[in-house]
């Protein structure tokens, strides 16, 4: 009789620990889906910010994302390259973002709607027709060419980015992201970052042809 309760002794202690353990495996897994919850919550609120300053860039920003040559060509214009970025990024809107982690990296997509290039610059290349032909392009060559054609596809960009009925359409984009030195989550390329919200632009396709 005793070594039969031993056994149903024996019977419930097991059950019961093999609760207590389901019980810690339970508790263990949540505690580490919280700590991802957290992790992608900074992503996303890292990415949040850095979209919400790319209507603000400065000067130096945008010279460094444009180039030295593309730079000198719109400071030659009447148009502050500030407008142009902040009307560029006036249509931005990213939704439905999601976060995957790979290594010690990870990719946030989203929807992002945005100003349509192709559309945009079709409507700028028809209203400065002469000025993109491959002919009127030659004039880059100079200063004054330069200057010249600034100042007549600038402000016609800056009206077609602000005009209300700018073409946008919309696009899934993954940007890639990684911790900086200080630990905060970071675009791994911010010029790439831009392209892939603008639906992975072929930029030296868009401005050659005609």
């Amino acid at each position: 009789m005793m070594r039969g309760k031993t056994i149903v002794a024996r019977g419930v202690l097991s059950a019961a620990l093999a609760c207590v353990v389901a019980l810690c495996l339970a508790v263990g897994l949540s505690a580490c889906g919280g700590a991802g919850a957290q992790e992608a919550d900074a992503v996303l609120n890292a990415f949040d910010e850095q979209v919400a300053t790319m209507p603000k860039m400065g000067d130096e920003e945008i010279m460094e994302l444009v180039g030295s040559r593309y730079w000198g060509i719109l400071e030659e214009s009447d148009v502050e390259p500030t407008k142009l970025c902040s009307a560029l990024f006036s249509q931005l809107k990213c939704s439905d973002a999601q976060v995957s982690f790979d290594g010690s990296g990870a990719t946030v997509t989203v929807t992002a709607t945005n100003v349509d290039l192709e559309k945009a610059i079709a409507k700028l290349k028809k209203r400065c027709k002469g000025e993109l032909t491959s002919t009127g392009l030659i004039g880059l060559l100079t200063s004054e060419g330069q200057k010249s054609i600034a100042q007549t596809l600038a402000p016609a960009a800056l009206d077609i980015l602000s005009d209300e009925s700018v073409p946008t359409k919309t696009c899934k984009a993954k940007i890639r992201m990684m911790r900086d030195e200080n630990g905060d989550w970071v675009f791994v390329d911010k010029g790439d970052a831009i392209n892939c919200l603008f639906g992975k632009v072929d930029w030296e396709k868009l401005l050659t042809s005609e």
